[in-house]
């Protein structure tokens, strides 16, 4: 019984019951879940937990292997969706589309040149580094 149902069984009865007495049932509660969970065996997973422990830094495959296994997994997840993948080929050109013209062949001189080139690629990396953030948004339901 939980702690509402004490109370409600307390309030439901007309008995007055001491802070004494709602102690003494309170420990004898505790008292019975504790014996009841010690004589539960809580060893039967140990066993393969020693066996996951002890296999747990032997890995077969070197670290190239998995790269290409994650890497082809992930391939194969993303080719499920060829609307999604086309959609991101789009947006791609466009983007490229949209820094061509803000940016090619612009400069008078050297430092306006540099700074159109900083431009450029601060413009290329937040669009590639939010292209992989937008795709995750789409993963939570709002």
């Amino acid at each position: 019984m939980n702690k509402e149902g004490i109370m409600l069984k307390y309030i439901e009865e007309d008995k007055e019951y001491t802070d004494e007495q709602v102690k003494r049932e309170f420990e004898e509660r505790v008292t019975h879940l504790v014996s009841s969970f010690q004589a539960v065996p809580h060893d039967i997973d140990n066993k393969y937990i020693d066996e996951i422990k002890a296999s747990a830094h032997d890995y077969h495959s070197s670290w190239l292997n998995q790269f290409i296994c994650i890497f082809r997994r992930n391939w194969i997840n993303e080719f499920r969706q060829p609307l999604d993948v086309l959609l991101k080929v789009i947006q791609s050109i466009f983007f490229a589309v949209i820094a061509i013209i803000l940016y090619v062949d612009d400069a008078a001189d050297q430092t306006s040149y540099i700074q159109n080139f900083k431009g450029v690629i601060f413009f290329l990396v937040m669009n590639a580094g939010f292209s992989y953030v937008f795709s995750s948004v789409n993963l939570f339901n709002f």
